[in-house]
């Protein structure tokens, strides 16, 4: 018997790809140009903030339904799927670039370009998830082979305190210390980790204390990004998608959503198809953020401070043909009988 769909994981992935295309807006408008000053600035910056906790959101996600996973070929060549999702966005990206940009480049370089994932810029996170989906099950050992919840609370303790301690540190007691910064980029580990004990554990929180350290949290960290600029540009003094900051966020939008009901059929069949395509999204959006914020920075734009009054529709409008495009790709392959099938639960780029 197919086990039931954890629903609750589904909304989950559709609020971190929906996060993702939002922190687009920032990217491809002139956000990280524009000084922080005035309302508008000081919204975007409260935004950005939320839209930041997307990949420790997917990593959460990967930690819970990937910890029971182990050594076999069954999982190993699921890895296939990805790549090939990959491969195929990434040739719609050199398409878009030499025939609407104009862009010049030989074939080697366009080769070398989708092999190194610059061809889709946005594809860092395969880079990364490639090698987090492919030691999952060495690291479900570890994890799985601990004596008890206190060895668990260390492990876990260990690597955040490593890597994304000091993503959230470093830069705001400089004068006095430098934390160590070597194994920062390791915090998909960690994040990894954290939700492998949450699925082990099951915390709870209740809904309202949950809201109020969401609300407090968040506001601390505005507050500080927008002191920090002292009227000049964004600095990212919270960190980055590995700081503690995001991290604490995005644990508290797990808490909340991950046990969660849908009785709604549409809404529940919506977020679960949205879910698996979260990959497709992600990669297809690319193309979708350049079509849609070339038409934006031509027709709509004026300055930073007022386009954020536009970002739902815009930001809707880039995530909507995103879906299409991915929704096409689904069908289209699978009705070609290709191996080529929909990433499901267990498999969470972003």
């Amino acid at each position: 018997m197919q086990k039931e769909r954890k629903v609750g994981l589904d909304v989950l992935k559709s609020f971190a790809i929906l996060f993702v295309v939002s922190v687009h807006f920032f990217l491809n408008t002139q956000f990280y140009e524009t000084p922080i000053l005035g309302g508008g600035m000081y919204l975007q910056v409260c935004l950005q903030a939320i839209f930041m906790s997307c990949i420790p959101l997917f990593l959460l996600i990967s930690g819970y339904v990937g910890t029971k996973v182990d050594i076999s070929w069954s999982y190993f060549k699921k890895i296939l799927n990805i790549i090939a999702i990959y491969f195929l966005y990434s040739l719609l990206a050199v398409i878009y670039k030499k025939f609407h940009m104009q862009e010049v480049e030989s074939l080697k370089q366009w080769v070398i370009d989708i092999l190194t994932f610059k061809a889709n810029s946005y594809s860092w996170y395969v880079n990364m998830y490639i090698g987090l989906f492919l030691i999952s099950p060495f690291l479900n050992i570890l994890f799985n082979n601990l004596k008890n919840k206190r060895e668990r609370q260390v492990l876990v303790a260990v690597l955040l305190f490593i890597s994304a301690v000091p993503d959230f540190l470093n830069g705001r007691f400089i004068s006095v210390m430098q934390f160590p910064t070597y194994w920062v980029d390791f915090y998909p580990v960690g994040f990894y980790f954290l939700g492998s004990y949450i699925r082990e554990y099951k915390p709870k929180l209740k809904k309202g204390y949950n809201i109020i350290l969401f609300l407090l949290v968040l506001a601390f960290e505005t507050f500080f990004e927008v002191y920090a600029a002292k009227g000049s540009l964004y600095v990212a003094y919270m960190g980055t998608f590995g700081s503690l900051i995001r991290l604490i966020l995005a644990v508290l939008i797990f808490m909340f959503f991950y046990e969660i009901q849908v009785k709604n059929r549409f809404i529940k069949g919506f977020v679960t198809l949205v879910s698996l395509l979260s990959l497709d999204i992600y990669l297809a959006s690319y193309v979708t953020d350049k079509v849609v914020y070339g038409l934006v920075n031509k027709y709509i734009y004026t300055t930073q401070d007022k386009i954020v009054f536009w970002i739902v529709p815009i930001v809707l409008t880039s995530f909507l043909l995103a879906f299409v495009i991915a929704f096409i790709r689904s069908k289209v392959f699978r009705a070609r009988g290709t191996k080529m099938k929909l990433v499901g639960n267990k498999s969470i780029p972003s």
